[in-house]
């Protein structure tokens, strides 16, 4: 960005470059992650995800509501409570199919990770 060829002043060069605030915040965020990450991996996680991990239930709220809102991508206050309640509304008329072919989600599900079978070669 230094280096750019072109008559171009200190406040434009600046301005080519993403703010502190943000530098800081990225720093903040990849630290935070990789002690997360450090912890899982020593507490006995074989693997993670990063792309479920950092994903929390409000950022996955604001998700839906943006994307409820069309071409908006900053809603403000009523747009947002317009379609929480849109959305509360839709839960509540939905009645699950009575022929179909899925079943609704239980609670007690176990996972099994022994290793499957090997195939014989052909």
């Amino acid at each position: 960005m230094y280096s750019r060829p072109g008559p171009y002043n200190k406040g434009q060069r600046k301005m080519m470059l993403i703010s502190d605030q943000t530098v800081s915040g990225i720093q903040v965020t990849v630290l935070s992650f990789i002690g997360f990450v450090k912890f899982l991996l020593h507490s006995g996680a074989k693997a993670i995800c990063g792309r479920t991990v950092c994903q929390d239930r409000l950022e996955q709220a604001f998700s839906i509501f943006r994307l409820r809102g069309g071409c908006s991508n900053n809603p403000d206050l009523a747009t947002v409570l317009q379609s929480r309640i849109s959305m509360h509304v839709q839960r509540q008329i939905a009645r699950p199919s009575k022929r179909g072919n899925t079943a609704a989600e239980k609670d007690d599900i176990s996972i099994d990770d022994s290793p499957l079978p090997k195939r014989s070669k052909k």
